[in-house]
């Protein structure tokens, strides 16, 4: 017996097989709920990842400042150490860094 294409029925089709009806209408509506939610909330989402990368770039920025002024701080100190090409633990070193550097003694 050949089966009529003409009538489109969905009680007919949950009565045949109504496992695959449920799984199919289950389906179904996950992927409609997750159309609507995108479309409702793909600004709110955007925003947040977009705050996320901007405190991931500023934190980077911060490093990398603070890893600027330990060069520069340790250039100085090397400076100061080296002067004159002076041993930084002989009695002459100490002297020349009391008189370049009086309030740090």
């Amino acid at each position: 017996m050949a089966k009529q294409i003409g009538a489109f029925n969905f009680q007919d089709i949950f009565e045949e097989h109504p496992i695959k009806s449920c799984i199919g209408c289950f389906l179904t509506g996950i992927g409609l709920t997750y159309t609507v939610l995108s479309f409702l909330y793909e600004d709110k989402i955007q925003n947040i990842k977009d705050r996320y990368e901007d405190k991931i770039e500023m934190l980077k920025k911060t490093h990398e400042q603070d890893l600027e002024i330990k060069e520069i701080k340790l250039s100085k100190e090397e400076g100061t150490n080296y002067y004159l090409n002076v041993k930084p633990d002989s009695k002459l070193a100490k002297d020349l860094s009391k008189l370049i550097n009086p309030d740090k003694e």
